[in-house]
């Protein structure tokens, strides 16, 4: 019974903390608002416990920051916080793409990455119609990144990646919904699935230095959208300081 209670108990703190970083990064909750524990309660139809552990989870993210004695606001995020977290994830890729290639990837991790890429790849096959496909490239690009980081067989970047991927825009398919309707974007997209198949042949043929080069490489895409997007105003009602350092 006590161990049953622990693994219920996270398991609510989980969904507790996924409804309020939905909020947050949708921008219902705004940056500044303070989050109530009982009004967070109520709105997620949940008890106060695993609300008050989510809030201490999101605070450790950055998401949120506590208030003098007590409570938290929604934190706004530091332009060169996003970029530097992005950076972050690359370096991680990059190292999990070298692990991978130096320690090997069975015949069935390789299928599992063909056939994702592949199914990416028919997104992208027909213009006229590709911009329906928004949420089927999240997941799809999602699993290919989760792909990449397991096929390192490295349980510490593993746990570092899952804690990085947390923060704001930091996560591989974060910014693809506001991205992926501006003028230009299905270009980016096309290059970015060119450098998903370049980095899994790269692993594949064991080249562990090649891959990592791509895996960091990668990430410059997302950078650059995510410029592209605080210059065009497209990450809607998220605020972002341009300032050198914030939150994260």
């Amino acid at each position: 019974m006590y161990n049953h209670a622990i693994g219920a108990d996270t398991t609510q703190t989980e969904r507790a903390a996924k409804a309020i970083r939905d909020l947050i990064m949708s921008g219902v909750v705004l940056p500044g608002e303070r989050l109530g524990e009982v009004q967070l309660a109520e709105r997620l139809d949940m008890s106060r416990t695993p609300v008050r552990s989510a809030l201490s989870t999101l605070g450790h993210e950055g998401l949120i920051e506590a208030l003098p004695g007590r409570g938290y606001a929604v934190a706004s995020f530091a332009a060169d916080d996003l970029r530097d977290a992005v950076e972050l994830r690359g370096q991680l890729e990059g190292a999990a793409a070298r692990y991978a290639a130096e320690r090997g990837v069975t015949a069935a991790q390789v299928e599992e990455f063909h056939e994702t890429l592949h199914a990416l790849d028919r997104i992208f096959d027909e213009p006229e119609t590709w911009n329906d496909h928004a949420q089927s490239y999240i997941e799809l690009n999602e699993h290919f990144h989760r792909l990449l980081v397991d096929a390192a067989r490295n349980t510490v970047l593993a746990r570092l990646y899952d804690n990085l991927t947390r923060l704001p825009f930091a996560s591989p398919s974060d910014l693809v919904v506001g991205y992926w309707h501006l003028p230009g974007s299905r270009n980016k997209f096309v290059a970015a699935q060119h450098q998903h198949w370049a980095l899994i042949d790269s692993v594949t043929a064991r080249r562990g230095t090649r891959a990592e080069s791509l895996g960091r490489e990668h990430a410059e895409i997302t950078i650059k959208a995510l410029d592209e997007m605080l210059r065009d105003g497209a990450l809607g009602r998220i605020q972002v300081d341009d300032r050198a350092s914030g939150v994260l």
